[in-house]
């Protein structure tokens, strides 16, 4: 019992701290943008694979959660994850164009 519940701990957790954390690399990136005239492409580089790296997972499981048959918790979890990550792959693919 303990290690399905740890189980659904690191599932639920995927959602909820993977997608903020690429919002907040999103906003990193757009910040250091801004802020310097000229890029330095390495960080700027560094910053994309982060926002891929949590973002993605944190879609994928928040989609997953919300389709489940599952808590209204459970659901709200996913949606916050499909929100932040979603919109930290968008900020991500508008700045590539």
């Amino acid at each position: 019992m303990e290690s399905l519940a740890l189980l659904a701990a690191i599932i639920i957790s995927i959602a909820v701290i993977g997608g903020p954390l690429s919002l907040v690399f999103s906003l990193l990136r757009t910040k250091n943008r801004r802020k310097h005239l000229q890029l330095h492409r390495t960080v700027q580089r560094i910053y994309a694979v982060l926002i891929i790296l949590f973002g993605l997972p944190a879609l994928v499981v928040g989609v997953r959660l919300i389709t489940l048959d599952i808590a209204i918790g459970g659901k709200v979890f996913g949606f916050f994850g499909v929100l932040t990550s979603s919109i930290a792959l968008v900020q991500l693919s508008r700045s590539r164009k």
